[in-house]
């Protein structure tokens, strides 16, 4: 009797390994990824690019800081430092890269 027994139990074991493996396999791993690159700074004068109006306003947004056009949420965004457009007539909102600084002093 008992060695029905413990081939039964070696049988169930077999049997939930088998349902294990097919249930719960190994994730993959996981690689950290660069964001996506965003455009250039294109200037104080720009064109919307989905109405072609010219003019947007100019919002700087710090990493992991939520945009305009994001849900607020308890965690950090996954959005880098970036400045943020807006447009003056159609409100769309778009991201562009920082506006590096320049060679040397800016008068006004």
């Amino acid at each position: 009797m008992t060695s029905r027994i413990q081939q039964a139990l070696a049988y169930l074991a077999a049997d939930q390994a088998a349902i294990t493996a097919v249930t719960r396999p190994d994730p993959p791993a996981t690689e950290a990824t660069e964001p996506a690159a965003l455009p250039p700074f294109s200037g104080d004068e720009t064109t919307c690019p989905k109405c072609s109006n010219l003019g947007a306003f100019t919002r700087h947004r710090a990493a992991d800081e939520h945009g305009s056009d994001e849900h607020a949420t308890f965690g950090p965004s996954p959005r880098g430092e970036r400045l943020e457009r807006t447009c003056t007539r159609c409100d769309y909102i778009w991201d562009e890269a920082l506006n590096p600084p320049s060679d040397g002093p800016t008068t006004p």
